[in-house]
């Protein structure tokens, strides 16, 4: 008898998952099928009230005089094309990375090294430390969890350090430090 909900709770949570990915899926359809009749409908009616407004015929006139129109229409039509072109062509877009660039060695300006010919460029013999990222701004997403959850830093916590061996126990809250170390 306590196998049972073992065994019944994922089947029941399998089932009843795939029921609501079954139901979710036909109402999606139902309503991208609906969306299109609503989009097919919509054009009928925008070529029904051009018709009536003569929109073909004052549009043939305006391009047959209007030199400015018809450059208009060019113009937007390869600007059109060109945004389509470049649409294929886009690579995806990387996060910018924040690194200063590295300025090459400065030669020494003292005396020369011995064994060195004059025109060789003298460098440092320490080696370039990288230099450390810098901490990114806190977001907008940082700031709503740190209210609602509270900083949980190490920087807001006490540190519990054993009388006896001096070993680090852990940290605790400001308001957890008294009762935790009686």
């Amino acid at each position: 008898m306590a196998v049972l909900p073992v065994v019944l709770l994922p089947a029941g949570i399998y089932y009843i998952r795939k029921g609501l990915i079954y139901y979710f899926d036909r109402k999606q359809k139902k309503e991208e099928s609906n969306l299109s009749l609503l989009r097919k409908e919509q054009k009928e009616k925008i070529e029904e009230l051009k018709k009536k407004t003569s929109y073909y015929t004052t549009q043939s006139l305006l391009e047959r005089y209007d030199d400015e129109a018809a450059k208009k229409k060019k113009a937007e039509a390869a600007k059109v094309e060109s945004e389509k072109s470049n649409l294929r062509q886009r690579k995806p877009v990387t996060a910018p990375v924040n690194h200063k660039p590295v300025p090459p060695p400065q030669p020494y300006p003292s005396s020369p090294i011995p064994n060195q010919s004059p025109n060789q460029p003298r460098y440092p013999s320490q080696p370039m430390i990288p230099q450390q990222p810098l901490k990114s701004q806190p977001q907008w997403y940082d700031k709503l969890i740190d209210a609602l959850v509270g900083d949980a830093g190490p920087e807001t916590k006490y540190a519990l350090i054993c009388t006896h061996c001096f070993a680090h126990n852990g940290l605790v809250f400001k308001e957890e430090y008294d009762t935790i170390r009686k």
